[in-house]
């Protein structure tokens, strides 16, 4: 079953719980390892794929790529799988997510993406997976990831 919270909860307390919660303790270390393979073969390889195609076919450049709301760093991990000559990071407020993805070697931003301005003007391509139906304000997400991208001259 699905369980809904109305009123939706503040963006203080949903970053807080997805910062500090024994739940998001529980996702990262117990429930996720257990389904990472399952995960990995058919969502993740197939999306890697996905993107780098429509990144050759569209003729992007990217030396740089941020993964905003990164989790475990699967998405990222299999994206380096296709292109090694990338340098790959993460954003991610979770401690335990933040900690996984450091031990994977990945720089990590271990903060929200809409409150910090620290990786501003930084990278060639911007990723996000899944993570746009948590917000309690979308349109500022993709303002804030926005910035993340390195200016065009």
């Amino acid at each position: 079953g699905t369980l809904f919270c109305s009123p939706r909860p503040s963006r203080k307390i949903l970053e807080d719980f997805y910062m500090n919660s024994n739940s998001a303790k529980f996702w990262f270390e117990t429930f996720l390892p257990k389904i990472e393979g399952s995960r990995r073969d058919r969502i993740f390889k197939k999306k890697a794929v996905q993107l780098f195609n429509l990144i050759d076919e569209k003729g992007i450049g990217v030396n740089s790529l941020c993964d905003v709301g990164a989790g475990s760093g699967i998405f990222l991990e299999e994206l380096k799988k296709i292109r090694k000559d990338i340098d790959y990071y993460a954003i991610e407020p979770g401690k335990v997510s933040s900690k996984i993805l450091n031990e994977k070697e990945f720089t990590v931003l271990q903060e929200s993406a809409e409150t910090s301005s620290k990786w501003n003007n930084k990278f060639d391509f911007v990723v996000s997976y899944r993570h746009i139906m948590w917000l309690p304000v979308s349109d500022l997400f993709f303002k804030k990831n926005r910035n993340l991208k390195k200016l065009l001259h």
